[in-house]
């Protein structure tokens, strides 16, 4: 590393000049190791110096302009077209303002000096250029820097999403990136490493092969593809074949989704596919698959025309038999059967239930939150979870479009009510109503005429304002009895809403009393 600094702060000059004793005199008069110039080039022609510039990228040049055959501005104007970069010092015989103005107006242009040049102007105009250089690499080298920090950043965030661990600020700044994903899950009995090895091997074979991670409580090794269109996708199952001909592995594959967002959902179902895989033992099984399967049973069929009719009719206590007459038979088949000690009986519930949800709702499917049904981790937090879904499906099928949306959209300013005290966001009471964040985004503006945001402000502000009637309550208590964990921020916020402080807000209410 030493070697390295000390290899950057080494410099190289050339001096280019048609008359030989000017070259000698640059060259001769300065003492160039005091300045840390390891190495001296000379030219005296244009010709002869762009072919060293070519060779050695020199990092500073003394150019002569008036030369024969190709003079000092062509050399420069070359050196641009070329895209050879070296910090330049003219040397000139002629004393022309213009000529001067225009040359330091070129960017690689550091100086103009006039012959005949003393051993002061060099150095000068020498430590100017390296200045201008040690500029320009600490400046490359943060960029590096902060590049490889993106980029670690970038993976990060890539990893909470799959995982479901991404806050709030990462789903929303992934929500609208709009590249086709998908994830597959791959196990081992050779480990997780051998699988890592062949998969980065598949990596510089196949573009949509992305990113490699590790899901170290499941001793899954986690593929997720990606490509701006979604034919791009294709080849998925033909990379986890390969993967599974060269390494003897088991594999889960989840669906295509338009957005990153859904990444975590894609990798439950990736694991959901995996369990149902090794149940049946098939070395490779996608969500896709499992769910066609479900379509061929007649006995399902007939489960979901009973939820519809059950819907349709509001039911509510045949919903209830219904999901609990599910949960027996599939927890039933595993009791009567051969299971591997490594499959999760809760996988082929959660398929079956998604399965349903999607069946007996189709229009509203792509706005159900299916993340919270995937996510359950046992079969009390799944069973409750899916009833309360097709609950609200009853107004779905009881009531018109819009009556329907409003009784979410009420449901959620419910939920901001009761919550505005604490940390909530646009994914939390969406999760709270069972629907995506960017469904109930869209609701609220709709049957609002404003933004999610916008309501949970003004629900904070008119609470504030009750509380600062109370003239004993501090300012700093108020603010985060209302969901500002930072008193500066609530004084800011309140500013701009009311246009009034808190406290001028309390003494109006006292001079008003």
């Amino acid at each position: 590393m030493a070697e390295e600094m000390e290899k950057m702060n080494r410099y190289s000059v050339l001096v280019v000049d048609d008359e030989h004793l000017a070259r000698e005199h640059i060259l001769n008069t300065v003492e160039w190791d005091k300045l840390n110039i390891s190495t001296l080039f000379e030219a005296s022609n244009g010709y002869d110096a762009l072919d060293i510039i070519r060779e050695h990228h020199p990092e500073i040049i003394v150019l002569d302009i008036k030369m024969p055959g190709i003079n000092g501005v062509e050399v420069l104007a070359l050196m641009q077209q070329e895209g050879l970069s070296a910090k330049v010092i003219i040397s000139s015989g002629y004393s022309d303002f213009e000529a001067a103005q225009k040359m330091l107006s070129i960017g690689n242009v550091v100086e103009y000096i006039l012959k005949p040049v003393n051993e002061d102007q060099i150095v000068e105009a020498v430590i100017k250029c390296i200045i201008k250089i040690d500029e320009e690499r600490k400046i490359s080298e943060l960029n590096r820097t902060l590049k490889s920090a993106r980029e670690i950043i970038r993976k990060r965030e890539l990893f909470d999403l799959i995982f479901g661990q991404a806050n709030d600020v990462t789903k929303s700044k992934y929500n609208h990136i709009e590249d086709y994903i998908q994830i597959a899950v791959a196990r081992s009995q050779h480990g997780e490493n051998e699988v890592v090895g062949f998969c980065k091997t598949l990596q510089t074979k196949y573009e949509c092969l992305r990113e490699i991670f590790i899901d170290s409580r499941l001793s899954f090794v986690v593929l997720y593809f990606s490509s701006h269109k979604k034919q791009g996708l294709d080849k998925v199952f033909t990379i986890c074949q390969e993967l599974n001909d060269n390494i003897d592995c088991k594999i889960g594959i989840g669906r295509v989704f338009s957005s990153l967002y859904d990444a975590n959902l894609s990798y439950r179902e990736a694991t959901v596919a995996y369990d149902v895989g090794l149940l049946e033992d098939v070395p490779i099984m996608s969500f896709k698959n499992v769910r066609t399967k479900l379509n061929q049973t007649p006995i399902f069929n007939q489960i979901i025309e009973d939820l519809k009719q059950a819907l349709i009719n509001n039911r509510k206590e045949e919903i209830d038999r219904l999901i609990s007459e599910i949960t027996t038979s599939i927890l039933n088949s595993y009791l009567n059967s051969e299971i591997p000690p490594t499959a999760d009986r809760l996988s082929n519930l959660k398929v079956v239930f998604m399965h349903c949800l999607e069946s007996v709702m189709p229009k509203q499917a792509i706005n159900l939150n299916l993340n919270s049904l995937l996510g359950c981790i046992n079969t009390d937090e799944l069973y409750h979870t899916v009833k309360k879904i097709l609950i609200q499906g009853c107004h779905y099928y009881s009531k018109k479009n819009i009556s329907n949306k409003v009784e979410l959209v009420n449901a959620a300013k419910k939920s901001i009510e009761e919550n505005y005290a604490d940390n909530i966001s646009l994914n939390s009471v969406a999760a709270d109503v069972m629907i995506t964040p960017s469904y109930l985004s869209r609701l609220f503006t709709e049957i609002e005429g404003q933004t999610f945001s916008d309501y949970v402000l003004h629900v904070r502000m008119n609470k504030a304002k009750e509380l600062l009637s109370d003239r004993s309550m501090k300012i700093y208590e108020i603010a985060e009895m209302v969901g500002y964990r930072g008193t500066k921020h609530f004084l800011k916020v309140f500013k701009e809403k009311e246009g009034l402080t808190p406290s001028q807000y309390r003494n109006n209410i006292l001079l008003e009393n």
